[in-house]
């Protein structure tokens, strides 16, 4: 994993602990901007999707995590 995912990561992790689910979003979709199979990526939207009640949404995310995951 490169070293700018990683970063962003970390940082989307931060944001989400702190409940800035916009601002962690965000950074998540610029992960998949670059890797789109990034299972982590994919999962903490999952998370952020369920978080704001889009479950639909949210079982989307998290059925292309577990696929590459």
């Amino acid at each position: 994993m490169s070293h700018d995912i990683e970063h962003a990561l970390a940082a989307a992790q931060k944001n989400l602990m702190a409940g800035q689910l916009d601002d962690a979003a965000s950074l998540l979709h610029g992960i998949l901007a670059s890797v789109p199979d990034h299972s982590e990526a994919l999962s903490g939207l999952g998370y952020i999707a369920a978080e704001q009640g889009d479950h639909a949404r949210a079982a989307e995310f998290l059925s292309m995590a577990s696929q590459w995951g």
